[in-house]
Parts: structure tokens; sequence; C-alpha cells
């Protein structure tokens, strides 16, 4: 009797009818001064390069000259980075980031306040960035309007959310919250902006009318007449469920939120129950604020809500063809779900410490996921490679030596925000580091 030799992650996507993806296992690369690292595969080769926006987030001119850094991490590949010298100012650390819908520019906030604007075709160096200056506080999140490419809206710890055509420096429209801010999502029609605070107070935006038209709450949520005595609330802290991330679906029908009870919650975003604040909207500049009470409950009915993770679910997303949810937990799991009956695919435990964001790739063929490891770690979210990985028979075949068919990119300091470009195999990423770094990993295969 022959032995069978284990499927290789080749050969259950060709079985597939896909492509096979760009990321074969690495080898130990020679000692060299280029910038990129090449590694030998089945068939043709391939070549790494991991890309350090010059100066970090900061607009700090670079002195003349700049400094190559060797390393070698985990997987044996040898990298070569290039880094500006002199760059001054405080410290800072990015907190967000993002790809226009072309792919063309890569907006990047942080502590500093600032919002910078990147063109990486063009040119990785802070001095040929749009700075984008308004907010008098960290610039917590960001996001790209999903039908405009010179778009997007921020939101910080100033209680305010600042909508941006980036071919101005100033913001066209500034709306003031309940209070600091921490998440924003776009409704995939480009009208609605959800954004979130630190009160777990989820607000509901009208980018037409330039104003807050309610306060989103599922239809299970405490009553909003019962309100403390003076207090201003529409319900109390005790009764409030911790929201840490949301997102629409891809298509717009359901409203998904990451819930501090370790559950995922699925409200229809199709139906109003409750109205919106209709009044006139405000002026473009305008930042009026106004009591809780004062904005009516938006009461989107509760659907469905998943339960597998055992801690708070920090962070979840959609994959671009609308198959899957990813979700990722305090309890260090990333689990996968399908949108089809929202089962779960998969429930991955590779993780030491809990991931902070999640990005899939413009095909929705590999999940990336970083947080306070010393790595990111990227996935696929083939069921069948999935199957054979969490099987064994792919450990000592995958690339990167992550193991369950995950490959690692070793990272400075933990990862606070990351995203595949919207059309090719480029990932960006930051962090803590003190010196605002953003990094573009990315890899391209020849036969």
């Amino acid at each position: 009797m022959s032995l069978v030799p284990p499927p290789t992650a080749a050969s259950l996507y060709k079985s597939r009818g896909l492509a096979v993806p760009p990321f074969p296992p690495f080898q130990p690369a020679a000692s060299s001064s280029s910038s990129t690292s090449s590694a030998s595969s089945r068939g043709g080769s391939s070549k790494t390069q991991i890309r350090e926006l010059r100066g970090g987030h900061r607009a700090s001119p670079l002195t003349a000259g700049t400094v190559a850094e060797k390393s070698s991490g985990a997987t044996g590949a040898g990298l070569s980075t290039a880094r500006g010298q002199g760059a001054g100012g405080a410290p800072c650390s990015v907190r967000a980031l993002g790809w226009s819908i072309d792919g063309r520019k890569l907006a990047t906030s942080a502590t500093d306040r600032t919002i910078r604007i990147w063109t990486p075709e063009r040119s990785v160096d802070a001095r040929a960035t749009v700075e984008l200056r308004g907010h008098t506080d960290s610039v917590e999140q960001l996001a790209w309007d999903p039908v405009n490419a010179e778009r997007l809206v921020s939101v910080a710890g100033d209680e305010t959310a600042r909508f941006w055509d980036i071919r101005s420096e100033a913001p066209t429209a500034t709306i003031a919250t309940p209070g600091p801010n921490i998440n924003v999502a776009y409704h995939p029609d480009g009208n609605l902006v959800a954004v979130g605070d630190r009160e777990d107070t989820v607000s509901l935006l009208d980018v037409r009318m330039n104003k807050l038209v309610g306060l989103v709450r599922s239809a299970g949520s405490p009553p909003s007449l019962s309100l403390s005595e003076g207090a201003g609330e529409l319900w109390t802290k005790s009764e409030r469920e911790e929201v840490n991330e949301f997102s629409w679906t891809p298509d717009g029908s359901l409203f998904v939120l990451a819930t501090g009870g370790g559950n995922v919650r699925l409200l229809d975003s199709t139906s109003m129950q409750g109205g919106l604040d209709s009044s006139s909207p405000t002026s473009s500049g305008a930042a009026t604020k106004k009591k809780l009470q004062d904005y009516p409950p938006v009461r989107w009915p509760l659907v469905h809500t998943i339960v597998g993770h055992t801690a708070s679910v920090f962070c979840l997303k959609f994959d671009p063809l609308g198959r899957y949810l990813a979700t990722g937990s305090a309890d260090s799991t990333l689990a996968l779900w399908s949108t089809s009956e929202w089962f779960n695919v998969h429930m991955s435990g590779h993780l030491s410490y809990p991931p902070r964001s999640l990005s899939f790739s413009h095909d929705g063929e590999f999940l990336a996921s970083g947080g306070e490891d010393s790595f990111l770690a990227v996935s696929p979210t083939c069921p069948q490679v999935l199957e054979a990985a969490t099987s064994g028979a792919l450990a000592a075949q995958t690339a990167g030596g992550g193991g369950a068919g995950v490959f690692k990119i070793p990272t400075k300091a933990a990862v606070n925000c990351l995203a595949w470009h919207p059309s090719r195999f480029y990932l960006a990423y930051a962090g803590d580091e003190r010196d605002g770094t953003v990094r573009i990993w990315g890899m391209t295969s020849s036969t």
C-alpha cells in the first residue's frame, strides 16, 4: 500500500479552480543591500518587500542621506528598510490608516492630531504628503468615502466627526458628537456614517445633510423613556452594552456590532423604528452639540446574535465579496463566519494576545490580523486549506513557520491598524512605534 502525500495549499486552491496566491514558503536569503529579498519557490521566484514611509506619520523634513537597516525576521527572509534620519518633533503613534477606493492614496491618522495623505506609487517621503489639520485631540479613526476617492471622514477625542475633500486643507463639514470618538464606518452607498464613542453611544450621521440624525439602538435595547432623573442619558451606564467596533454588510442591509459580551449583534438597518431628526441641516462648518435625549433613537431590529467567543469582541471585518465575517476577541482567538447562514467556518488560536485590527485581501482569500503579538498574521480563508491546516497536513509547509496555515510577518511594536490594498497584495500597517512609522508589505510572483 502506497502512502498518499498530504495536500499542499497550491493543490487545494487549484482543486477549487482558483489561482494559487503568491505566498510561497520563504527560504533564508543571502545578505544584500537591496530593498527586496528573493526566495525560491517551485515553478518560479517571488520577491517580498517592506517599505517604510520615510519620516513616519510626521512631516518633519529629512536630512541628507538615509540609512539602510538590515534585519532578519522569524521567516528567515532578509529585509532591507530605509529610514530617514533627523526626523524631529514630538513622539506620536499611528491610530488608523486606510486606502482610498481606487488604491492610489493611503491615509493615516495619529496622536499628533493630524491626518496625512500618502501617494505611495509616487513617493514614500513625508514631504510629498497632504496634511489635514483641524482636530484638537488624537485622531482615533478614519474611513474613506466608498463612492468618492477624494473624500474621507475622521473622528477624534475632541467629540467631533470631520469630513474632508483632500483637495482642500479645511474640512468640508464638522459635526459634534455626544462624546470622545473611537470608531467610524461608512454605509456602502456613502450617504450615512456611524460614529462610536468611548461611552458606547453610536451616532448616525447624514452626509447629505451634514448633521447627526439619531442614535443607533437595537430594538431590544432598554426603552428610551427610562431616563434616570436629570441624568440626560438614554439609559444608565449599567444597562448600556459595550460596543467595540461596527460595520455595515457589503450590501448595506445589516449593521453589525462587536460587543463586550463576546457576541456579535446583527441589526436590520433597512427598517426604521423611531424617527430621524429631519430638521434643517447644519452649515458645512458648524459643530453644534446637543444633549443625548435631544436625539431620536434609531431602533433597528435585532435579527441575529452570533455567539462564539468567551470574551469581548474587539474587532470585526467583512470580506469584500460578502462571503465571510471575521471577528477578533480578547480571548486571543480569531473566528471566521459564513454570511450565508452565520455559521462558524473556522476558529483560530494561533495568537498569544488579543488582536486589534483585521483586514481581508481584495479577493477575500486572505485575512490579516494585527495586535499585541510581535507579528502580523496572514491566513487563508479557503475552507479546504483551513481544514488541512488544522488537521496538521500543512503544518510542515506553512510559509513563515506560523503553523495552522498562518504566515507571520515580524513587527517591532504592537499593531494598531492594518489594511490590504483594494486591488493588490499590498498590506499597510502601523502601531505603537513612537516615531509614527507606517510600513507597506507586499509580494509579487513571477514564473
